[in-house]
């Protein structure tokens, strides 16, 4: 999914690059990584199609969709091969299992991740407790 505007304080429109289609997403920290840097992101991630919205679920990556990024260029590549094949019509449900695993292996071995801007979060019984009493 690529951002593609801001809607509220805890929603994106974003952009299906698989079918083009436009949903609104429900994602607070994804919302605010939007805010507060921009529309050069997008998100790797399963959703839940709730037909006026959709939610992330499970792992979400953000990820840096800047075109000069070299791996916003091999995120676009690896996508790419799969979107070609769906618009001729002879991509097969493994080839897109394929492209998904591949997307997240590329995303985790590259730390996508550490290129975006967000908070970081807590690990662990103790650094949830002082996460919670710092905010409080």
């Amino acid at each position: 999914m690529r951002a593609v505007d801001i809607e509220g304080d805890d929603t994106v429109l974003v952009r299906d690059i698989l079918t083009s289609k436009e949903y609104l997403l429900i994602d607070y920290g994804f919302n605010k990584t939007i805010k507060e840097n921009g529309l050069a992101y997008g998100m790797i991630a399963n959703f839940i199609d709730c037909d006026d919205y959709i939610m992330s679920t499970g792992a979400s990556i953000p990820v840096s969709l800047d075109s000069k990024s070299k791996e916003a260029q091999q995120l676009q590549e690896i996508a790419s091969n799969y979107i070609d094949k769906k618009q001729q019509g002879i991509a097969t449900d493994i080839e897109y299992k394929q492209m998904i695993t591949d997307l997240y292996k590329f995303c985790f071995h590259e730390e996508m991740i550490m290129l975006v801007p967000s908070a970081t979060v807590p690990f662990g019984k103790e650094a949830l407790k002082k996460r919670v009493e710092e905010t409080e």
